[in-house]
């Protein structure tokens, strides 16, 4: 047997003390780099603009979608879902099979705007776990920017998932702590972790519980590894090259071709109860607006297409080098 995808494995010690200095060691030498001077420019925004000291157990998003109504077994029937826009002028509705997708809209699908703030606000008809959805805004149907995407059928999709429904994965592994110990760390692209191991997923909607019950986590700690950091596992341009993994457009839930929430949860677990810590490579920094083809084409309903009430893009700033949009964290309301 073989485990494919193994980029490069690395001993870390991680104390409980000094990271701060560590880090700023590293910025310091970022910012003596003088060819370096876009990331140099965007971390000094990022600096000065996220506060790392806020207690994260406060923290309620205000671009969400969230249940208001339950029927008498748990299921979500009815919600509430706001939105940033910071364009008054706009006119946004909720599009569904509720309404046959704009077919037979209705006052109560059309979302208005929040007085003192840039959102807008409304009723979610015929909210159910799974459901689809998207925004039209102006007449342009644009994703929710703070949903997780459909991707296993043809169209690209906002999907609400209900974690509070009946029978829902409840997780019950703490995160392993890895602070104070030696960290050998697996990097490792999901698919190919487990490509040709025990034959494999039958279906690649399978990886996430195959990861977790096939063995392949128990053949890592025996190889040596206590954690393991995944490329980037949000939704992102389709393609073989792994730099694709880095060019998230869906950065609010786990890519549903490899598995659902539940099984990724699932699969967290199990890699928790072995002691083997997840690290998850996040991409928080910049965003594609052009790739894929055809029904699943971001290029008309993607995060750029979201704009100010000048026309400008409200999520995003300037190029980056991938040729992607930085976002832009020196607004308070995309922060």
């Amino acid at each position: 047997m073989k485990i494919h995808g193994l980029v490069v494995g690395w001993a870390l010690l991680i104390l409980s003390g000094g990271a701060g200095a560590a880090h700023d060691e590293c910025i310091a030498r970022i910012a003596a780099n003088p060819w370096n001077n876009e990331l140099n420019r965007y971390e000094l925004i990022r600096r000065n603009t996220l506060h790392p000291e806020k207690d994260l157990a406060a923290f309620f998003p205000v671009h969400n979608l969230w249940v208001t109504e339950r029927d008498g077994n748990g299921h979500a029937t009815r919600g509430r879902i706001q939105v940033l826009s910071d364009n008054p002028a706009n006119t946004i509705a909720v599009l569904s099979a509720a309404n046959e997708w704009g077919k037979s809209l209705k006052d109560e699908d059309y979302l208005k705007a929040v007085e003192g703030g840039p959102y807008f606000q409304g009723e979610v008809r015929g909210l159910h776990h799974g459901m689809e959805y998207r925004l039209l805004v102006n007449g342009k149907q644009l994703l929710d920017p703070a949903s997780t995407v459909y991707t296993q059928g043809t169209h690209l999709n906002s999907v609400f998932w209900d974690f509070d429904r009946p029978g829902a994965y409840r997780q019950w592994r703490a995160p392993v702590d890895t602070r104070g110990r030696y960290n050998v760390i697996a990097e490792a692209v999901l698919r190919e972790l487990v490509r040709d191991w025990n034959g494999g997923p039958a279906n690649a909607a399978d990886t996430y519980k195959f990861i977790a019950d096939s063995g392949v986590i128990g053949k890592l700690k025996e190889m040596g590894y206590n954690a393991v950091e995944f490329l980037p596992f949000n939704t992102s341009i389709d393609g073989d090259k792994w730099q694709l993994r880095y060019q998230v457009y869906g950065q609010y839930g786990p890519d549903l071709r490899d598995g659902t929430p539940d099984d990724f949860a699932y699969m967290v677990d199990k890699f928790h109860e072995a002691g083997v810590a997840v690290v998850m490579d996040a991409v928080v920094g910049h965003y594609p607006d052009k790739g894929n083809s055809g029904a699943r084409a971001i290029g008309d309903i993607g995060l750029h297409q979201w704009k100010k009430g000048d026309g400008r893009s409200l999520y995003g700033d300037r190029r980056s080098p991938w040729d992607t949009r930085r976002f832009d964290y020196a607004n308070q309301y995309v922060r």
